[in-house]
C-alpha cells in the first residue's frame, strides 16, 4: 500500500512557477511529507501554467493523464494548483470531478492544509482573489542544487495588452532585500553556484516598496555571498535597460548576459501592445549594453500576428532582428487571452498569414543566431557543469541560460569534476545553439 504522506510534484510552465513548486515542496517536506515519483505517490500535485493557449493545453493534458492513473489506482489523490486553477477554478472543478482539490496561486501556502482536508474526504476549491505579500518560504529543490532560481517579486504592473499575468497574479509586489539575501545564502549552502534572478519584470524590483530601483543593490549583495559564482538576470523590460545595465555592472559575478523580451519593433504595434518605446530606442539600448559590457550575449522574444499587424509592421520586425543581432531568441504566435485588452481588438491576422510570418521570423532569428555563435569559436569561456557522464561533461557558458539556450559539451578524461564546477575552456565548434569546447583542467 502506498504511504499516505507521499507526494509527486509535476511542475509546468516557467522558472517562476518552478519556484512556486519548490516552495510547496518545502512546506510539504516540513510537514512530514516525502517527495517521490508519480508511480510511488499517494498524491499527485500538478502546478499548472495558464499563460497562453499552448500552456493551457499542456496543463490540461497532465490533468487528464493523472485522471487516467486514478482510474487504475482509485486511492490516488490529485491536486491541481497554479495559474490555470487561478483563472478557471470553478470550470475545472466541474470538468474534472476526479480531481480532489484545486489551489490557486494566492492559496499555495495552504498546500499542507489542503492535503489534510483531502485526507478527511473533503474537496477544497481555493482561488482567492486577494494577493498576499511574497516572503521567505521553506524550499525543497526539485532540480540539481548547483543552479537555482531566485524569484524576487510577484505580479506585474506593466499591463501589456496581450498579457494575462496581472489578471492571474495581481499587481507587482517586491520581496524584501533581506528575505532574498537569506534565501540566496541558504541556496548557496545547498551548493548553488549560479543564482538566476526571475520575476515578471525584475527591472521594477523595489519600486512598489521603496520608490527606488533596487535590482543593482540586490545583485551587489548577491555577489557578496560565498559560494555564488554566477548571477544571471532574466525577463528585463527594454524600457528600463539602464536599470538592467546598472545591475549587470554591480558585481563581477554577474553573467554577461541580458534577456530582454522586446516582443515587436513597430512603434504602432508596440503602442497597441501597451509597451513603451520604439524599435529605434531598443536598438540604442542594445548598443549601449554592448559598449559597456563587451562580449555580452543578448536574448529576446517576439510575438507575431498581434491584431492589426500589417505586412509593413512585420517587415519592420524582420529588419529589426537582423540589426539587433540577438544570439538567442524565441518567436511566438499571438494568443488571445480572455480578460486582456488585446482579446477583443479588431484586425485579427489570418492564421495562415501568422504561420507564414512566424516561419519567416524564426528563419531570420536562426540565421542571426548561427552567425553570432560562430564569432565565438576559438574564444575562451567558462563552463558550469550541469551533468557528468562517462567521457563527457554537459554544461553551459555564461551566455547560455538554463533550459533555453543550448548546452556546451566537453570531452572528459576522468579528471575530478562534479556538477556545479566551473571549467575554463576554448570553444571549438558549434551545432545550432550547442557548442563543443576543449577543457583546460588544472594540473593534479
Amino acid at each position: 500500500m502506498t504511504p499516505a504522506k507521499t507526494v509527486a510534484i509535476v511542475s509546468l510552465g516557467c522558472p517562476k512557477n518552478l519556484v512556486d513548486s519548490e516552495n510547496m515542496a518545502g512546506l510539504l517536506s516540513s510537514a512530514g511529507y516525502t517527495l517521490v515519483d508519480e508511480d510511488e505517490a499517494a498524491t499527485i500535485l500538478i502546478n499548472t501554467c495558464g499563460f497562453v493557449e499552448q500552456a493551457k493545453r499542456e496543463s490540461l493534458s497532465e490533468i487528464v493523464e493523472a485522471v487516467r492513473r486514478k482510474a487504475q489506482r482509485p486511492d490516488l489523490r490529485i491536486v491541481v494548483a497554479g495559474c490555470l486553477t487561478q483563472r478557471y477554478a470553478e470550470t475545472l472543478s466541474r470538468e474534472f470531478p476526479e480531481v480532489d482539490a484545486f489551489v490557486g496561486v494566492f492559496d499555495e501556502t495552504r498546500i499542507v492544509e489542503v492535503l489534510e482536508e483531502v485526507s478527511r474526504g473533503r474537496r477544497p476549491v481555493l482561488a482567492s482573489t486577494v494577493p498576499g505579500s511574497p516572503g521567505l518560504l521553506p524550499r525543497f529543490l526539485l532540480r540539481p542544487p548547483h543552479q537555482a532560481y531566485l524569484k524576487i517579486a510577484e505580479g506585474c504592473d506593466n499591463r501589456c495588452a496581450y498579457c494575462a499575468i496581472p489578471l492571474i497574479r495581481g499587481p507587482a509586489r517586491s520581496r524584501t532585500l533581506e528575505s532574498l539575501i537569506e534565501e540566496a545564502s541558504a541556496l548557496a549552502q545547498l551548493g548553488a553556484r549560479e543564482i538566476v534572478i526571475v520575476a515578471q519584470d525584475p527591472t521594477r524590483f523595489g519600486l512598489d516598496t521603496t520608490g527606488r530601483h533596487l535590482l543593482p543593490e540586490l545583485v551587489w549583495r548577491l555577489g557578496e555571498i560565498g559560494g555564488v559564482e554566477w548571477i544571471r538576470i532574466m525577463y528585463s523590460h527594454p524600457a528600463r535597460a539602464d536599470v538592467l545595465l546598472d545591475a549587470l555592472l554591480a558585481s563581477a559575478k554577474t553573467c554577461r548576459y541580458a534577456d530582454i523580451p522586446v516582443q515587436h519593433s513597430s512603434s504602432r504595434i508596440l503602442a497597441a501592445m501597451g509597451r513603451p518605446g520604439s524599435g529605434e530606442q531598443y536598438l540604442r539600448a542594445l548598443e549601449k549594453l554592448r559598449e559597456r559590457i563587451p562580449g555580452i550575449s543578448l536574448r529576446s522574444t517576439f510575438i507575431v500576428g498581434f491584431p492589426g499587424e500589417t505586412g509593413d509592421d512585420f517587415s519592420n520586425l524582420l529588419s529589426f532582428v537582423r540589426e539587433a543581432r540577438f544570439e538567442h531568441a524565441g518567436a511566438f504566435k499571438f494568443s488571445p487571452e480572455e480578460g486582456t485588452r488585446a482579446y477583443s481588438l479588431a484586425g485579427r491576422v489570418p492564421e495562415r498569414t501568422v504561420n507564414e510570418r512566424l516561419a519567416a521570423l524564426q528563419r531570420a532569428l536562426w540565421e542571426v543566431s548561427v552567425s553570432e555563435h560562430r564569432k565565438r569559436l576559438g574564444s575562451q569561456a567558462s563552463v558550469i557543469v550541469d551533468e557528468v557522464h562517462d567521457g563527457l561533461l554537459l554544461g553551459r557558458t555564461e551566455f547560455q541560460a538554463p533550459e533555453i539556450d543550448g548546452i556546451t559539451r566537453i570531452p572528459w578524461n576522468g579528471h575530478a569534476i562534479r556538477r556545479g564546477d566551473i571549467v575554463p575552456c576554448t570553444l571549438q565548434s558549434v551545432n545550432g545553439h550547442d557548442f563543443t569546447a576543449f577543457p583546460h583542467f588544472p594540473a593534479e
